[in-house]
């Protein structure tokens, strides 16, 4: 059973937006669109593979300024969240709650999905070969409406423009968004079955040598950083 605490999750977010981290770097709820994408999508893909997008970092030096113990100590709260999200959706889909920021409004909370909707649509567009058929089912190709307006410069104008789409109450964009999720789960769900079985029968991948530079891109050698965690 994974879990983070409230103060594991502060220790996090304090750090993604923090002069610790590389300037472009993920904050808490863009980071937990973009796992979420990760894991419901069509292919399984593995941390050593989508680390690199969360920190963003423009070349080696900006992770290099991290202390070691600093940054394993971070490495390892990211990759638990991205096991709490797995293992949600492997025992109870509609229970996945995700990370929004939250704002007050004369007395009234409001849930900011921007952040969010953000990183889910990175992980769609670094992987949109894969993601293409749900955009062209007509039948469920609307799972990723709210996402798609709250989460990309073309959406985001007809959020500003278009009359019909601000008459929507902002309350049933953060449910369709809530709703969507486990649909674009269950949607892929056979996908994926299929790709690892495939992928069960090639033969293996062989890892990074582990004295090579880690793909993750924090300067440091593949079996001091991410070795231990891409299983």
């Amino acid at each position: 059973m994974y879990n983070l605490s409230k103060k594991d999750y502060d220790e996090l977010e304090d750090f993604l937006i923090s002069e610790d981290s590389p300037e472009e770097c993920m904050d808490i709820s863009t980071m937990d669109g973009f796992l979420t994408a990760i894991l419901i999508g069509p292919e399984t893909i593995q941390p050593i593979q989508w680390l690199p997008f969360i920190f963003r970092a423009k070349s080696e030096k900006d992770m290099k300024r991290i202390p070691t113990e600093r940054l394993n100590r971070i490495l390892d709260l990211i990759i638990t969240h991205y096991n709490i999200i797995a293992q949600t959706f492997l025992t109870d889909p509609n229970s996945f709650s995700p990370i929004f920021y939250r704002n007050t409004h004369e007395g009234r909370t409001i849930e900011r999905i921007n952040e969010w909707c953000m990183g889910f649509m990175t992980a769609t567009g670094i992987y949109g070969e894969a993601w293409e058929p749900l955009l062209k089912d007509k039948a469920f190709y609307h799972l990723l409406g709210a996402a798609a307006l709250f989460g990309t410069p073309v959406g985001m104008e007809d959020l500003k423009n278009d009359p019909e789409i601000k008459k929507v109450p902002h309350q049933e964009w953060v449910t369709e968004v809530m709703f969507a999720v486990p649909d674009i789960y269950r949607y892929w769900l056979p996908h994926r079955e299929a790709n690892r079985t495939a992928k069960s029968k090639e033969i293996p991948t062989a890892e990074p040598d582990r004295n090579a530079p880690c793909p993750c891109g924090s300067g440091k050698k593949f079996k001091d950083c991410c070795l231990g965690k891409v299983h």
